[in-house]
């Protein structure tokens, strides 16, 4: 039972990171383009990757000082679907904001 339900774990972290990957891609693709209407949304996207990072560094620092995992608190668990995708959400917004930074330079 327990291989079970390793084998499906980690066919959802992996379905999860591929999707991730896919969405960075496409943002990088996309952060390309010229276009007024592209940028505007690049920007709309950024702000809320910076929201989604916000989020995730409070909850980290509620996690360091308290042991509560708010988002898990909230949604279920750390192991339901609906924290991993915000913990997947939060990562992936973290690495836009790391690849726009570096992108100015």
């Amino acid at each position: 039972m327990n291989i079970i339900k390793l084998i499906i774990l980690f066919n959802i972290y992996t379905s999860q990171i591929i999707i991730c990957l896919v969405i960075f891609i496409l943002y990088i693709k996309y952060n390309y383009s010229v276009s007024n209407i592209r940028r505007s949304t690049m920007d709309k996207l950024c702000k809320v990757a910076y929201v989604l990072v916000l989020i995730g560094a409070i909850n980290w620092g509620l996690i360091g000082f308290f042991n509560l995992d708010l988002v898990a608190t909230i949604f279920g668990g750390p192991e339901a679907i609906l924290s991993r995708v915000i913990y997947a959400l939060v990562g992936l917004s973290g690495l836009i904001l790391i690849y726009k930074k570096l992108a100015k330079k």
